[in-house]
């Protein structure tokens, strides 16, 4: 661009996302025609947070917002794309997405973390139980001992293992030519119709790998109660409990938008566009018509007493 010239202002996606990176504020962010890229709320509701500015208002209403309900489940897992930026730490979002006691998606929260180690996961759930978080019965995740170690120690709840990167991670001791029937075998436990006759069926099949496949009836062992943790809980539920795909959807959704940036120069900058993005997402759920799971199902491991009772007895 020649010296002296004004850059032109930058319209749609790509000038929404030049404002959220570089934190030009709320004000240029408003002069954008799409909205829905930024935070979902229209230029009046970014606007009226003009002083506060653009972070401010992403780090209120994602990071440190209030939790308006409890969490009964909730699946956490990092943003695994190549988020970089170049400030010294360079970290990734992590982000908590839950399913409330009205029977809708939320995301939960986010953070910025260098890795999954227990430390950052237990300041993680800390902070979510510190704004209010309660009486969350199951915490889905892929395999990581740090978060882990840090649901029983902060929320004392169920962890289940995401049964998808099990498999995975299953197929990895079999040969290529087994996988096939591998798979199937472990699917078999999957298919039962309650955990005790699943855990018995899991046991079978590791029984029948052990002498072919010794390592991997060793991980099926380890694993058992990690991954079937899920068929505890009503079978309406467990299609939408057994693995992070939820979530995965979300983060694919992120990883779309960030690859128009490449390369983020802070953590500020990750916040602001990650957090819009999150907000966007949860307005989409807020408004959308059916529930994620309905109120009957979720009355007998809800411990809200309204959702508890039948529905001919609520006023």
């Amino acid at each position: 661009m020649e010296r002296g010239r004004e850059e032109p202002p930058r319209t749609g996606t790509a000038g929404v996302i030049r404002h959220l990176v570089h934190g030009e504020g709320a004000d240029a962010l408003a002069r954008c025609p799409d909205q829905r890229f930024a935070c979902g709320h229209g230029k009046d509701f970014i606007g009226g947070h003009e002083q506060a500015g653009l972070s401010a208002l992403v780090t209120h209403l994602v990071v440190q917002r209030p939790q308006r309900d409890s969490g009964l489940y909730r699946i956490s897992t990092a943003e695994q794309n190549a988020m970089q930026h170049l400030a010294l730490g360079a970290g990734r979002p992590f982000i908590g997405q839950g399913i409330i006691e009205a029977g809708r998606r939320d995301v939960l929260g986010m953070a910025i973390g260098a890795s999954e180690a227990e430390p950052f996961w237990t300041g993680f759930l800390c902070d979510l139980v510190r704004r209010s978080l309660s009486g969350v019965k199951l915490v889905i995740s892929d395999a990581h001992e740090g978060i882990k170690a840090a649901t029983a120690r902060v929320l004392s709840t169920t962890w289940q293992r995401c049964r998808v990167h099990f498999q995975r991670n299953a197929l990895a001791h079999a040969g290529k030519s087994s996988r096939r029937v591998v798979s199937a075998f472990i699917a078999t436990a999957f298919a039962q119709p309650d955990h005790a006759t699943a855990k018995t069926q899991w046991r079978l099949v590791a029984d029948q790998m052990r002498p072919r496949l010794p390592k991997l009836a060793t991980l099926m062992d380890t694993a058992e109660e990690d991954v079937l943790a899920y068929m505890t809980f009503p079978a309406q539920h467990r299609a939408k409990l057994h693995s992070t795909n939820p979530i995965e959807r979300l983060n694919g959704e992120i990883k779309r938008r960030t690859d128009v940036v490449g390369i983020f120069p802070n953590e500020a900058s990750i916040r602001r566009l990650v957090g819009a993005i999150l907000m966007e997402q949860t307005e989409e759920w807020t408004v959308q018509r059916g529930r994620y799971m309905t109120l009957e199902t979720l009355a007998p491991v809800c411990d809200d007493v309204m959702v508890s009772l039948p529905a001919a007895q609520r006023d």
